[in-house]
């Protein structure tokens, strides 16, 4: 927190009133085990303007083990209507974090976590960040939690 609120209070299009504005909404883990296939491309909402996703990896990342890719300013392409903006190989980065790292980005991205083909888990930390007032579609919501299975209400 300390690292990312002062770096998402300089982005004055997804928090125009610097780090007062910026709330953690959700924390958890994203666990990709040996053999998981990529996901879909997909943005975590297309529309919603000041939520920002912050990854950690807690190993260094490798390309065996599926690293998220990202489209290159995908969110500034898509229209604004969802529709899957055209993602040439020229604009896809992947990313080889190490283990403690961080990767920031904007909901409106179009990403995907890549097939683990390696023979370890991939686990990545996430932190999402809104302004104050931007509630996500999130598709956090409603999943089981590590405190007696039962669902998170926010």
């Amino acid at each position: 927190d300390p690292i990312v609120r002062p770096v998402l209070g300089r982005s004055t299009e997804l928090f125009p009133d610097g780090d007062d504005s910026i709330r953690v909404e959700a924390v958890g883990c994203v666990l990709s085990l040996p053999g998981a296939p990529e996901q879909s491309w997909h943005p975590d909402s297309p529309d919603e303007v000041g939520l920002v996703n912050v990854f950690v990896p807690l190993l260094d990342l490798t390309e065996s083990l599926g690293p998220t890719a990202l489209g290159v300013r995908s969110h500034q392409h898509d229209g604004g209507d969802g529709s899957k903006p055209h993602l040439a190989a020229h604009n896809i980065v992947r990313p080889l974090i190490r283990a403690g790292g961080l990767l920031i980005f904007d909901w409106r991205l179009w990403h995907r976590g890549g097939a683990n083909t390696g023979t370890s888990e991939r686990p990545v930390a996430y932190i999402t960040y809104a302004r104050r007032g931007v509630e996500g579609t999130s598709y956090k919501r409603g999943l089981p939690s590590l405190f007696g299975g039962h669902a998170l209400k926010q």
